[in-house]
């Protein structure tokens, strides 16, 4: 008998993959920073998930912005302009995203450009607890 219940215990955790301290909660959502620089913008092309956040910092002595391809999904010419200049966004919805590092105020005006491709985010994501 008892050999029979450490057998079903074991085959449970080797079904589940978990045992005591196994949690399924969604991972957290992550801030990544890209950079405007003299050199172009780094990374060029990000992976991220829903929810997660970018935020672009201007290190460049220029006066900067960042705006989406379609000049309406997230983007600002002031909040970032001056060196040391941030401006950030939260990723909601799955897609590619391409923008534009304008280097000034007028439309057009581009110096780079850069994508961020957002995937949907995992309902779960076992972990192991330590206990």
């Amino acid at each position: 008998r008892i050999l029979l219940v450490t057998l079903r215990a074991a085959a449970a955790v080797a079904v589940t993959g978990c045992i005591a301290g196994c949690t399924s909660d969604p991972p957290a959502p992550v801030r990544y920073d890209v950079t405007l620089a003299s050199a172009g913008i780094t990374p060029a092309s990000l992976p991220v998930l829903t929810g997660d956040s970018v935020t672009w910092t201007n290190a460049d002595t220029l006066n900067h912005g960042v705006l989406s391809d379609d000049s309406i999904t997230f983007g600002t010419t002031q909040e970032m302009a001056k060196q040391g200049g941030m401006y950030g966004y939260r990723f909601t919805f799955p897609g590619t995203y391409g923008y534009r590092w304008t280097t000034s105020t007028k439309p057009g005006a581009t110096a780079s450009r850069g994508t961020i491709v957002v995937t949907t985010r995992p309902a779960t994501a076992p972990t192991l607890t330590q206990p």
